[in-house]
């Protein structure tokens, strides 16, 4: 989903009349220009819009942070004992392990990369790290994140950064309901582990 998506659902969500109508235009101009000849205003371009944006992106970075990250899993090359990050396509946030011919071996991280025993083939898992995306970029979410998520949080991000407190705590709760169900689903589905 892209970020305008979520905004644009923000947008409803919140009665943002003006936001919307601002899409409208701009998706669907009449005869190319507005009533006053000039073009129809960006939505990019729009404070209100902004702020939107802002407040989906900062969603986005709590949703990783709070139990729903965005995973990957890619091999990369040791050199010197040294997995440079610039191997990965990603920056990583947090290296979760790494094998070698499907063995978990032991590694340290430091600012070079990740420091393994051998040089050679490895497979790294590891947590992305979040960055702001801009209105028309696809927004990379953690597995059972859905637009209702992102949604409810960045309206309720909104609704801090404008002072509207109220409204804010509404939609807290409303998220907070979301992803405990989304949590729930998720452990009613996992095996149970077997004592030996």
């Amino acid at each position: 989903m892209t970020v305008k998506q979520i905004v644009q659902s923000a947008a409803a969500l919140l009665q943002a009349d003006d936001i919307e109508e601002l899409f409208a235009a701009w998706q669907d101009p009449p005869d190319g220009e507005t009533t006053e000849g000039a073009p129809p205003a960006d939505p990019a371009q729009d404070a209100d819009v902004k702020t939107l944006v802002k407040s989906v992106n900062l969603a986005a970075a709590e949703l990783c942070a709070n139990g729903f990250p965005v995973c990957r899993q890619e091999r990369a090359n040791a050199a010197d004992g040294i997995i440079p990050f610039t191997e990965l396509t990603c920056v990583p946030s947090l290296v979760r392990g790494v094998q070698r011919n499907n063995v978990s071996v032991s590694f340290t991280a430091d600012d070079r990369g990740i420091i393994v025993p051998a040089d050679g083939e490895y497979t790294v898992l590891y947590i992305v790290q979040t960055t702001d995306k801009t209105l028309d970029e696809e927004l990379e979410t953690g597995a059972g994140v859905d637009i209702n998520i992102l949604t409810y949080l960045a309206a309720r991000n909104y609704c801090l950064i404008t002072g509207r407190t109220d409204d804010a705590h509404i939609w807290d709760q409303r998220y907070c309901a979301e992803t405990e169900n989304k949590r729930m689903a998720r452990r009613a589905r996992v095996r149970g582990r077997a004592w030996r």
